[in-house]
């Protein structure tokens, strides 16, 4: 009972830092008409928050190691509450920005935490992919539900990001913390030169950002597109393009099952789901008719998925003295890639087939990242 309850609540704080990278997407339109911008600036609300996300993963990650996840948790559940209520006083780009920059902080803080708090308290690949998966599940469910407050005009994504993160607190609260705290084993903590300077830890990289970092881009402008090209309303674009991000609620945990039961057939796993992702982008960017693109969406939901568990817990594994940091260096470098391309992908849509163009070219080549999976060893795999 005490697994489930921490991995209830862990799930629960990451699903709250999940909506904060998939809740203004589907409210990009909306945004643009209030803060009186185009749509390539508001690319940069979605990169604020990846900004400041990629920077504190391993500070987050050294901190964790340091006094323990439950303290980091409800630290990151706070700033992400604060940060959302005050970008909704005012329809201010700048304003915006910065809460969203302040709200990255949380996210970072909340995920790498809360993934360290679950692996640790139960000891269970399942478990990690359940927690991983809710990310995912909390970024779709933004995606479904924030074009349904359109009462709340262009505050729904903070109102509701706000609410979340109160929810997300209160439920970690209750949840056991026994068996949370950091390790005191004597040995030195690792410095950050050894962990940037890891190349397995680089190479665990790669299949992280073939498949949360490329199913993140696409969640942030699916809806742009189904809308724009599929001839959609925002709220059945919504509905369809949830699907990015909703179905790893399955495919994280079953992800987790796999590495546990058959660590056999994991790599190559891996591989099929890099490829899998990487080519049903390209078949979404080519705007296909409704049914194909149900069908894309779902593809990339279910394949991106299933690494999860295995990348997070071959870093933990590699790096024994400082678990937490070597997650959050490979969470990093996902998010960095999404950071770097999102606000490229919305500058491009607002030239029309630009936007299409170069998500079949990030598409492409998270295909050929299928190609250099690490080993079954540095995958964690092999005896």
């Amino acid at each position: 009972m005490g697994n489930l309850r921490a991995s209830v609540a862990g799930a629960v704080v990451v699903a709250a830092t999940g909506w904060s990278f998939g809740n203004i997407g589907p409210a990009a339109d909306v945004l643009r008409d209030a803060y009186g911008t185009g749509l390539g600036m508001i690319g940069l609300l979605i990169s604020a928050v990846v900004l400041t996300h990629t920077a504190m993963n391993i500070p987050a990650g050294r901190m964790v190691d340091a006094v323990g996840a439950p303290r980091i948790v409800l630290a990151g559940c706070a700033i992400l509450l604060l940060a959302n209520v005050v970008a909704a006083t005012s329809p201010s780009l700048a304003l915006g920005i910065a809460m969203r920059c302040l709200a990255g902080v949380g996210t970072a803080m909340g995920f790498v935490a809360a993934t360290d708090y679950v692996r640790v308290v139960t000891r269970s690949p399942f478990a990690q992919g359940i927690v991983g998966g809710a990310a995912f599940g909390g970024a779709g469910l933004s995606l479904a539900i924030v074009p349904l407050l359109d009462g709340l005009g262009w505050r729904a994504p903070y109102l509701s990001a706000a609410v979340v993160a109160v929810i997300a607190g209160a439920v970690f609260s209750a949840a056991p913390i026994r068996g949370s705290a950091p390790a005191r084993s004597g040995r030195r903590p690792a410095s950050l030169a050894s962990l940037l300077n890891d190349r397995g830890l680089y190479r665990l990289g790669v299949v992280h950002v073939g498949s949360m970092g490329t199913s993140l881009v696409v969640g942030a402008w699916v809806v742009t597109l189904l809308t724009r090209e599929g001839d959609l309303g925002t709220r059945a674009s919504g509905l369809v393009g949830s699907l990015v991000l909703l179905l790893g609620l399955v495919t994280r945990p079953a992800g987790g099952w796999i590495r546990h039961r058959r660590p056999d057939r994991m790599r190559a796993v891996v591989q099929l789901s890099l490829a899998a992702v990487g080519l049903a982008t390209v078949a979404l960017s080519l705007s296909p008719p409704l049914p194909l693109a149900i069908l894309a969406c779902s593809v990339v939901g279910i394949a991106a998925g299933l690494p999860f568990a295995v990348a997070f817990d071959a870093a933990a594994a590699l790096r024994p003295e400082a678990p937490a940091a070597a997650v959050g260096l490979v969470n990093m470098l996902a998010n960095l890639f999404v950071l770097v391309t999102a606000p490229i992908v919305g500058a491009l849509f607002g030239l029309g087939w630009a936007g299409q163009a170069a998500l079949a070219a990030i598409g492409a080549l998270t295909a050929l990242g299928a190609l250099i999976v690490p080993s079954r060893r540095g995958l964690g795999l092999a005896p």
